[in-house]
């Protein structure tokens, strides 16, 4: 079992226990820390253009001093960033996993007069991206947020280290 280590404090809530990682706080057990990092679902906002607001998760579980490569989870329609959980504790040691919930969907408010176009969305994926000063990222889709993902890809290829590479 592999041990991640953060430091928190905040509503503590349940490890990941299909993952085979244990979590901890400083090495105290969550119910000894109280909570609080990314570990605990901590949901940020970010204005990524006039009228759309985004509310996302980031999590690091690696060394302070590192700068992870960010992995981007879009997820699919009628889901929000929830449906990436169980993958969080086995990436977010190597990388830094972000993931957005889409407008209308999760803690993201519906936007007025928003189209969820895949067009609009792969729009937004780099707006959102903007918003948090992320150049480059390897991205990752499902269901609808997929379709968003490869159009995304078509229009910013330089943005994903793998895309246009044989």
């Amino acid at each position: 079992v592999e041990e991640i280590v953060w430091t928190c404090g905040g509503p503590a809530q349940a490890p990941f226990p299909a993952s085979g990682v244990a979590l901890s706080c400083a090495g105290k057990t969550m119910a000894e820390c109280g909570g609080g990092g990314p570990a605990h679902g901590v949901m940020n906002k970010v204005e990524v253009r006039s009228g759309l607001q985004i509310a996302y998760e980031d999590h690091w579980f690696g060394e302070p001093w590192l700068t992870p490569e960010p992995v981007v989870m879009i997820h699919g329609n009628a889901e929000s960033s929830k449906a990436w959980n169980r993958w969080v504790p086995h990436l977010a040691g190597q990388y830094r996993v972000i993931r957005p919930d889409m407008p209308g969907f999760g803690a993201s408010p519906e936007p007025q007069g928003y189209g969820w176009t895949v067009g609009e969305l792969a729009a937004d994926i780099g707006n959102f991206l903007n918003a948090l000063g992320i150049e480059k990222c390897h991205l990752i889709g499902a269901k609808y947020g997929g379709s968003a993902c490869m159009k995304f890809a078509t229009q910013q290829p330089r943005r994903l280290p793998q895309a246009g590479r044989s």
